[in-house]
């Protein structure tokens, strides 16, 4: 009986040492080893409770993508450019600035359609603003809250507040609708519309 005993004692604590399996004792009998199920303990755990959390394994350093492969920056600044439509628009509106001083049509340069409605009519203010000797300098011509009217492939009119300054003078104010053209790839100023005040908000 006491061998038994020994026997039993010498089971138990080798089973407890290798943490595989325990024994259950019933009425005086050795029952079926149960394995330990680490991998079903709760993951949600609270301290003092406890339960095993189930540790990530580790990963490889060949499952990492190689150094030379990790972008460096992984924020980069973005340049917002405009449409060409509004751009060309901002240049014709320049150039025409630029050419109520002077009275030079060559001021103009291609921003304007040859032979459209306003490149006429600014070619016969020419004389008349040549003829002022005032001189002085340039206007500078801004625009603000440009919203598109129309558009086709070929045509587009856009609808913007237009300020005219020029130092020495009172800054006037209009709001228009610019008809631009698209000719040989390069938007164009076409005809300029004055937009009543009801009309333009």
């Amino acid at each position: 009986m006491q061998a038994w005993r020994l026997l039993l004692a010498a089971l138990v604590v080798a089973g407890l040492g290798a943490g595989l399996v325990y024994v259950v004792l019933t009425n005086g009998e050795v029952g079926d080893p149960v394995p330990t199920l680490v991998s079903a303990a709760p993951s949600t755990a609270s301290p003092g409770s406890g339960a095993t959390m189930t540790l990530p394994l580790p990963v490889s350093s060949s499952a990492l993508p190689p150094t030379s492969d990790v972008p460096s920056r992984l924020v980069s600044s973005t340049t917002i450019t405009e449409p060409p439509v509004v751009a060309a628009l901002r240049d014709a509106l320049a150039a025409w600035g630029e050419f109520a001083v002077t009275g030079r049509v060559r001021d103009l340069g291609d921003h304007f359609v040859a032979g459209g409605p306003q490149r006429r009519q600014l070619r016969a203010e020419a004389e008349s603003i040549r003829a002022d000797t005032s001189g002085g300098p340039r206007y500078v011509v801004t625009t603000r809250n440009i919203v598109t009217i129309s558009v086709t492939p070929t045509d587009a009119v856009l609808r913007t507040d237009i300020e005219w300054a020029r130092q020495g003078e009172v800054t006037q104010f209009f709001v228009w609708d610019i008809n631009m053209r698209l000719l040989d790839g390069r938007w164009q100023l076409l005809t300029v519309e004055d937009v009543p005040e009801e009309a333009g908000g």
